[in-house]
């Protein structure tokens, strides 16, 4: 009897387990599942959303240069390219491409190999470069050799993903703009890569080539079928006021709203538009003002009403 009150019994033994079994894996589910739940209110922090952890995120160094002239002197007896950076105080995209892209470290790594400056477009030195580098949107970055000659230039925001591609190119001297040239000369019936190199073009201030692929990719898809036509329309009204033509870009415009007015880039011709009318009504004789300003007017009510108020000017 005494060996048998000894002996453990199995079945009392797995009885008396496993309900406490089952409690403990159930405390480490709710722990876990918490913790989730907890991580998915917060959100991706900022490293996971571009592809990393503990990354290091730190504003690049600017040279700190009064002039341009300045900075190419030194960028010439460096040997070091320049990293052009034009913004304003009022642009939020300027200060959401420094702190997003400029400060990533897959970016900033790149530019410690430049010499880095910025330079405000509001102030007299700022102004200059906007006029000699024919810059109408902002933020505008660009890479220079360092003669202070352009190499590559992005317009707008970027994430670090594309950002830094135009970055390494004009960095190894290889810009995307000859890339692009040479994608399109092996496959001429491309037309995206068509479209690519037009606007690439444009913002390298080649504007007969840009007009050239602009007029092909019309001719080509004439009828719009697949969405190139209107594009190729709407830059060469770009291309003439990227130049100062405005008048001459806003005939492109009207031809544009003939032709296409169902297009996807209807909205990005109505702010083409706008940005024109807005420089000629404070050109020109006083009885073409009034004229330029009243079509101003009316077609930013029409923007307003027409694109629930969406008016960003295409600057």
């Amino acid at each position: 009897m005494a060996d048998q009150q000894t002996k453990p019994n199995n079945h009392n033994v797995f009885g008396t387990l496993f309900p406490l079994f089952l409690f403990a894996a159930f405390a480490v589910f709710i722990l876990v599942n918490n913790e989730r739940i907890g991580q998915m209110s917060k959100g991706p922090s900022r490293d996971e959303v571009d592809g990393g952890k503990h990354i290091k995120w730190q504003k690049p160094h600017y040279a700190k240069f009064r002039t341009f002239k300045e900075t190419v002197a030194a960028a010439k007896k460096a040997k070091r390219p320049i990293f052009l950076d034009l913004y304003a105080d009022w642009c939020h995209p300027c200060k959401k491409l420094e702190k997003q892209t400029f400060s990533h470290p897959s970016v900033r790594e790149l530019l410690d190999k430049y010499y880095a400056v910025k330079f405000n477009i509001d102030k007299a030195e700022g102004k200059a470069l906007v006029r000699r580098f024919r810059v109408n949107r902002f933020p505008t970055t660009l890479m220079l050799g360092p003669d202070g000659r352009e190499r590559e230039r992005v317009v707008g925001f970027y994430s670090p993903r594309f950002f830094r591609p135009a970055v390494l190119a004009a960095l190894t001297n290889k810009d995307l703009y000859t890339q692009l040239w040479w994608q399109h000369r092996k496959q001429p019936k491309n037309l995206t890569l068509q479209l690519k190199l037009a606007d690439r073009s444009l913002l390298r201030r080649k504007i007969k080539a840009a007009r050239k692929h602009y007029n092909a990719l019309m001719k080509a898809d004439p009828q719009d079928k697949q969405g190139f036509g209107s594009k190729g329309l709407f830059g060469l009204a770009k291309s003439y006021s990227r130049v100062g033509k405005y008048t001459q870009a806003l005939r492109y415009i009207e031809r544009f709203h003939k032709r296409y007015p169902k297009s996807k880039v209807r909205i990005d011709t109505y702010r083409l538009e706008l940005y024109c009318y807005g420089k000629l009504k404070d050109r020109g004789s006083r009885a073409s003002r009034r004229v330029y300003q009243k079509k101003y007017r009316a077609l930013k009510k029409q923007f307003k009403t027409r694109y629930n108020g969406r008016t960003t000017a295409f600057h």
